[in-house]
């Protein structure tokens, strides 16, 4: 039986909110597989979970300035093959806001989308980043009714 390759990536949720409060999340197609799902990338050797995820939005969507959302922190784990070599791969996901509609794609990606919550879930490929997205939605209507409590 050949060894797990064990791999650790971090990546962003990106959501973008207009005057009007509405709510429109970042979505990206792969060019390897055409599959959707949000801005990831392997940590490095010198870096926090945290400036992966900032320096992979910077290098696949051209976005620099993004507020970090505390207090959302969501993992997930999943199994495929290299060839003939099972990988483990885990990645952290932290939720971020633009204040742009002006997006740079780099070489891995062929297309993104800038879609309502609900248009996002449909479009987005893999279960697991489905969820995360569930989650990082409930976690912001979550956060938006704390804030209008007396």
């Amino acid at each position: 039986m050949l060894p797990f390759i064990k791999e650790r990536s971090a990546g962003l949720v990106v959501f973008y909110q207009d005057e009007g409060k509405n709510r429109y999340y970042v979505i990206l197609c792969h060019s390897n597989g055409l599959h959707w799902g949000f801005a990831k990338g392997n940590i490095e050797a010198n870096e926090d979970e945290k400036e992966t995820a900032q320096r992979e939005t910077a290098e696949e969507l051209g976005l620099t300035e993004i507020e970090i959302i505390p207090g959302f922190r969501e993992e997930v784990s999943y199994r495929f093959y290299r060839g003939k070599y099972p990988v483990v791969k885990k990645v952290i996901f932290f939720l971020g806001r633009t204040f742009t509609t002006e997006y740079r794609l780099s070489a891995e990606h062929i297309d993104y989308r800038l879609l309502p919550f609900d248009a996002a879930l449909k479009q987005i490929t893999y279960k697991e980043s489905r969820a995360v997205l569930r989650r990082a939605e409930e976690f912001l209507r979550l956060r938006e009714e704390r804030s209008h409590k007396p």
